[in-house]
């Protein structure tokens, strides 16, 4: 062997010794960045885990009854609040370094936490109120007041069988805004006194039969229904409207703006109307406009009862026969406009326009 050969053997082996070393070395020096990256990871977990418990253990305590004031439950929530925001700001930035799957974890960790602070906080540090519909309340009031009447008038019924009594309220205050109801009533004589200067409620009348009934008080309207051989007496003046439905062999002397009459027969007003009385399916109506004599008042106005409107009745050129008119004269004797016959409805003819009296 030449020399030549021998030192390039030489600076050979000399060479490989060189890079067995270096990549011994860089061996070394990775293992020991694993260990310092392994020794990370587990000391941000450790710090994380241990904030997260702290958190929990300010909120396992807590109870609805320890605040008394509305800045108590307020400031105890805020501390804690302002801890989870410094702990999810620090350790959503600290994970950037940290592989995807412990950031998903990271997340989740803190989404539960959050869920959990919130749902003591509407359960027991700030509970909202239920909420309620508020005229729930007040219709429900209503009623009751309505029940009360009911009972207060049945009991009187029961405690007076075919005597006069007097239908009143104790609380007129407190049932300002209710409806006044008569019903169930047979051959009695029921005086409803003005024990109110508030008009704006109702009367309802229902089922009666023989009865005698005399309104002192005044209302906002009237609603009659079912009536039997009755005489009606109101004597203050209704502000809205009267509607009677199903009444027969009555009489009625009122005041109001407006007179409804449905299904009814053989029923004699004793009226002042502020627009003309409108009848359907009605027959044997008698309207008289002698209201202010009867019951001593004067209205002021002219007396629109003439102006009777029949819905069943459309024809302009013959009047409806289903009801009639009186007027009186000086000395109070009637003198018809037409005649009664049995409820009608005229046959359509081609040259008859529609009535001016249809609304």
């Amino acid at each position: 062997m030449s020399s030549a050969e021998e030192q390039f053997l030489t600076s050979r082996s000399d060479r490989n010794a060189v890079l067995q070393e270096a990549r011994e070395r860089r061996r070394v020096q990775g293992n020991e960045g694993e260990d310092d990256h392994s020794r990370t990871r587990d000391e941000f977990w450790s710090s994380f885990r241990s904030n997260v418990d702290a958190i929990k253990s300010q909120l396992e305590p807590i109870r609805q009854e320890d605040f008394v004031t509305s800045s108590q439950r307020h400031g105890t929530w805020n501390k804690i609040w302002d801890q989870f925001l410094e702990l999810e700001g620090n350790y959503l930035d600290e994970s950037k370094a940290l592989p995807p799957g412990d950031v998903r974890i990271l997340k989740e960790d803190l989404q539960n936490l959050n869920e959990l602070m919130v749902d003591i906080r509407d359960n027991i540090i700030c509970p909202r109120r239920s909420f309620v519909f508020r005229r729930y309340h007040s219709l429900k009031k209503l009623e009751e007041r309505k029940m009360n009447n009911r009972k207060r008038v049945k009991d009187a019924s029961n405690d007076n069988s075919n005597e006069s009594f007097e239908v009143k309220k104790e609380d007129t205050q407190d049932n300002a805004d209710s409806n006044t109801i008569l019903e169930n009533k047979t051959n009695e004589n029921v005086i409803l006194e003005n024990d109110c200067t508030d008009v704006n409620r109702c009367l309802k009348m229902k089922k009666m039969t023989g009865c005698y009934v005399t309104l002192k008080q005044g209302f906002n309207s009237v609603n009659i229904n079912n009536l039997i051989d009755c005489t009606i007496q109101i004597l203050t003046p209704i502000t809205s409207s009267l509607h009677i439905t199903d009444c027969r062999n009555s009489s009625i002397i009122a005041a109001a703006r407006q007179f409804r009459i449905h299904d009814s027969s053989n029923v004699q007003f004793h009226i002042h109307a502020q627009s003309g009385p409108i009848i359907e399916n009605s027959r044997d109506i008698i309207f008289w406009g002698d209201f202010e004599s009867l019951a001593g008042i004067k209205i002021e106005g002219s007396n629109q009862y003439r102006n009777v409107k029949d819905f069943n009745w459309l024809g302009v050129v013959i009047k409806s026969p289903n009801y009639k008119v009186v007027e009186n004269d000086e000395n109070g004797e009637g003198d018809s406009c037409c005649e009664l016959t049995e409820c009608v409805t005229p046959k359509e003819s081609p040259n008859e326009s529609d009535s001016d009296d249809e609304l």
